[in-house]
């Protein structure tokens, strides 16, 4: 059980933070609220709510509000060497360079949070984000979702899949695309036509997806809208990646998961997760981090991975 959850990194707003799930062993990180995370080869895109992301490699690039307008930051993704970050309250996503400098943006019609545009994938080479349905009006979903999900190609605007109700976390698996369809519990996969191939009924708000070799990683939250949502904290469980089996789950400290991601190498994820604390440190303590600082967090990392 201990090897299915290792080398894992967990999201949680809503006065969560950001965990280290390894040798079933969770570790709080810090107490920061967090939405999307990406992880590629030696760099973590971490979202920070409202209006914050975090670029971790060897150092950390900060982005925020002050120098690229945006706000209720929900989802992240790094595609062909540019960053991509949804700002929820506006409807809008923003692309931006490398430096973080703001490259182009798509604002979708209706008032503030009106469609709560919200997670971001690639999907047989296209961006694709997904969202709680056209409404026009703030918050006019609320009470209103079944069914009016969907996800959308981001450059052309094709309408990929509908249908759905509160959809996040989109993750390719071959050429198909895994979704969480939130509100009625479910974890579904489509085919690149858009045609439903099966799903899975669950036990609590589905959000955060993740493929790790043959294990399909999927986050269960304590639901603010659904009445009874079966668990009594976030779970994260651990599917077989092709009969969809339950091989097991654990139990988080929090609410609420938003994003799941691994990082298997363990030099890297040392690495990654000592510029995150060594950053949450300064941010908490309002102080520039002494080496010995950085140096004892990664031992403690590498303590912990052990």
């Amino acid at each position: 059980m201990s090897e299915i959850f290792s080398k894992l990194l967990i999201s949680s707003p809503n006065e969560g933070g950001l965990f280290l799930v390894n040798d079933s062993r969770i570790s709080k990180l810090d107490s920061i609220d967090t939405t999307g995370l990406y992880s590629s080869p030696g760099v973590l895109l971490r979202a920070l709510q409202p209006d914050s992301l975090w670029i971790c490699g060897d150092q950390v690039l900060e982005i925020h509000n002050k120098s690229v307008t945006f706000h209720d930051i929900h989802d992240v993704l790094s595609f062909n060497d540019f960053c991509y970050l949804v700002g929820t309250t506006r409807n809008e996503i923003v692309k931006l360079d490398s430096n973080g400098a703001e490259v182009q943006r798509w604002v979708f019609s209706g008032d503030n949070d009106s469609r709560h545009v919200n997670c971001l994938g690639i999907w047989n080479d296209r961006v694709v984000f997904s969202a709680f349905g056209d409404f026009r009006e703030a918050r006019a979903f609320k009470g209103k979702t079944s069914g009016e999900g969907y996800v959308q190609d981001l450059i052309s605007g094709a309408r990929l899949i509908s249908g759905l109700s509160q959809p996040h976390s989109l993750v390719s698996v071959g050429e198909n695309l895994l979704v969480a369809n939130s509100e009625e519990m479910e974890l579904r996969e489509y085919a690149p036509s858009g045609d439903l191939i099966r799903t899975k009924k669950l036990n609590g708000y589905a959000r955060g997806i993740c493929v790790s070799g043959d294990v399909i990683y999927v986050g269960l939250s304590r639901s603010r809208n659904v009445e009874d949502s079966g668990i009594k904290t976030a779970t994260l469980l651990a599917l077989d990646l092709e009969s969809w089996e339950e091989l097991g789950r654990i139990s988080l400290p929090t609410n609420e998961i938003y994003s799941v991601v691994s990082i298997e190498d363990t030099g890297e994820l040392i690495d990654v997760m000592a510029a995150v604390v060594s950053h949450s440190s300064l941010k908490r303590d309002g102080q520039i981090a002494s080496l010995n600082q950085g140096v004892t967090e990664r031992d403690a990392l590498i303590t912990s991975l052990n």
